[in-house]
């Protein structure tokens, strides 16, 4: 009884990943994997747990399972009594089926032969209901070589990739659990770890060869797997597969990729590697279109590396056949500068948000944030510029200062006004754009193009009128709908002296309209002209030129009397 147990006990211990033998209560534990592996196959390693029954990724595609020795099938036909029965792929190759004996099954889908099975029995068993079903998977052997601390045999499954099995090859050291009762005995495999000669000696994950019994050969890329999980870099495994695993040397087969990439870094070349399928792995599968600028060093022997500009959008099209690679070759992918604009004050969401310089409008930016709320003022908004070269470019900006009523230039006694005034609107980086906001957010206006950095500010509409200049009492007046700006000048105290003509600013815009009779809104500017000091300080000088002339001429007079009062004596 006791080697009976101890026997038991050996056959668990056999490494068997997800096999039919694991269906029974043992634990696979990892207790060490060697060092020196790519971070794709150490987080691989590090998953390993306990397995119970034969994993699977869901139903297997009929069309694709390539049937094999050891393949068990449920057959059922019907009638009074209905008969179940199961049947094997025998060791040559048949599928033995009652009353019709055996058919070629070895090494053909699993479709094919359920096709041909199910014509057979039909033939036999007529009028009755007949199914035939794949109900266990067969286990074989692998074999795995190269750059692996186990390299040797592994019984598998067909539902196996090739993953598993290099998995199963790095997990260097396995202890099986086996419970009898309340004893738990711990057995080693027999197989010895394999000593790292090299710490450089890594699996070049992308070129793990598969060679087939039937004389084919698959080529496994299982870095690509990890990156873009498509499944078609990692293929199944067959009976008696022979997979090579080759260790990795940047400096005979190695590229590289840099740049705006997921995955940047060295990568083992592949026979069939372009830039397109470099780029897709070093992206993660995540698309090309996005990519910028990509450039290609090439280096060669005794010669300047030749720098080669790679028309990305004509090869995604077709236009332009992928360009393949070579050893030492370096991708550099540069990175999309991505434009924003930032929103402020009185919109439901406020904040720096993605933009496409000189396509995006004012009004894609104010739905980005939600939309304006109930108490915004659109005409005092302001568009702040960071980028001076825009400056003059801006889709829905207007030339400053430019009047209505009537149609003449501003007069140089508002120059002074126009340096505190016009500069924030028109002048070096940083400043603010004279732009029509509220025409472009209504649609009556021209839209309003946004560039990298901008900045729009909306204020809240506090119902006021800035009344400012050379007036008594400036500041500011509550708004009055319909009045002009004659109103809001009585409001602050009236004009002063010396007085000349009135403007109306008229909010983020900045046109000024001119005349005390201009009808304001709330946000508006009043602004008083009055008389340069200049021009007072030089009818003052004239007036005494006047005076100093008169008194003169009445001094030439006295004297001139004088004299000819002693000619006269």
């Amino acid at each position: 009884m006791r080697l009976a147990r101890w026997m038991l006990v050996l056959v668990l211990a056999v490494p068997v990943a997800g096999s039919v033998l694991a269906q029974n209560s043992e634990r696979q534990l990892l207790r060490r994997a060697p060092v020196n592996l790519e971070p794709e196959l150490q987080a691989r390693i590090n998953q390993i747990q306990s397995q119970v029954g034969a994993p699977a990724e869901g139903a297997v595609n009929p069309e694709e399972y390539i049937l094999g020795p050891g393949d068990v099938f449920q057959v059922s036909i019907g009638g009074m009594v209905e008969a179940q029965f199961a049947t094997m792929v025998s060791i040559s190759g048949q599928l033995m089926l009652p009353e019709v004996g055996g058919i070629p099954a070895a090494g053909r889908s699993l479709g094919a032969v359920e096709r041909e099975a199910l014509l057979a029995l039909r033939e036999r068993y007529s009028n009755v209901p007949i199914s035939l079903a794949l109900v266990q998977p067969r286990s074989f052997y692998v074999h795995i070589s190269g750059a692996v601390p186990q390299p040797g045999r592994y019984l598998m499954l067909p539902i196996a990739r090739v993953s598993d099995v290099v998995d199963r090859a790095y997990a260097s050291e396995i202890v099986v659990a086996s419970e009898f009762g309340d004893d738990v005995q711990l057995v080693t495999p027999p197989s010895p770890v394999r000593p790292v000669v090299n710490e450089a000696y890594v699996p070049a994950l992308r070129n793990i060869q598969v060679m087939r019994v039937d004389g084919t050969t698959a080529l496994a890329d299982l870095t690509r797997y990890h990156t873009t999980g498509n499944p078609a870099y990692n293929p199944y495994l067959r009976d008696g597969d022979q997979v090579i695993v080759p260790a990795r040397n940047i400096e005979r087969n190695g590229i590289r990729i840099s740049g705006d990439v997921a995955w940047p870094g060295f990568y083992d070349l592949r026979p069939d590697d372009t830039v397109l399928s470099l780029l897709d792995l070093a992206t993660g599968g995540s698309g090309l279109d996005s990519l910028a600028r990509v450039r290609l060093v090439r280096y060669r022997a005794d010669a300047f590396p030749e720098i080669i500009e790679i028309d990305l959008p004509s090869m995604l099209r077709g236009e332009s056949p992928a360009f393949p690679l070579t050893v030492k070759d370096h991708l550099s992918v540069y990175k999309v500068e991505s434009a924003t604009a930032t929103i402020e004050g009185r919109v439901t969401f406020p904040d720096t948000y993605q933009i496409v310089a000189g396509i995006t409008t004012l009004s894609e930016l104010v739905e980005m944030a939600g939309g304006l709320l109930s108490d915004a003022n659109v005409r005092t908004a302001v568009l702040e510029r960071t980028g001076a070269q825009e400056l003059g470019e801006v889709t829905g900006a207007k030339e400053f200062f430019k009047e209505t009523e009537p149609e003449r230039a501003v007069p140089a006694p508002f120059d002074f006004f126009a340096e505190g005034f016009e500069l924030p609107f028109s002048g070096p980086k940083g400043s603010r754009v004279a732009v029509d906001i509220e025409g472009a957010l209504s649609r009556k206006g021209e839209a309003i193009v946004l560039f990298d950095g901008d900045r729009v500010i909306f204020p809240r509409d506090d119902g006021t009128v800035f009344v400012t200049g050379h007036v008594s009492q400036p500041g500011y007046v509550a708004i009055r709908e319909g009045e002009s700006a004659k109103y809001y000048l009585a409001r602050a105290g009236g004009a002063g002296p010396g007085a000349t003509d009135v403007y109306v600013f008229e909010g983020s815009s900045g046109q000024a309209r001119t005349g005390i009779n201009q009808i304001v809104r709330s946000g508006d500017t009043i602004f008083v002209d009055r008389i340069e000091q200049v021009e007072v300080q030089t009818q003052q000088y004239r007036i005494q030129r006047v005076q100093t002339v008169v008194s003169s001429a009445a001094t030439i007079a006295a004297i001139a009397a004088t004299l000819m009062s002693l000619l006269r004596q």
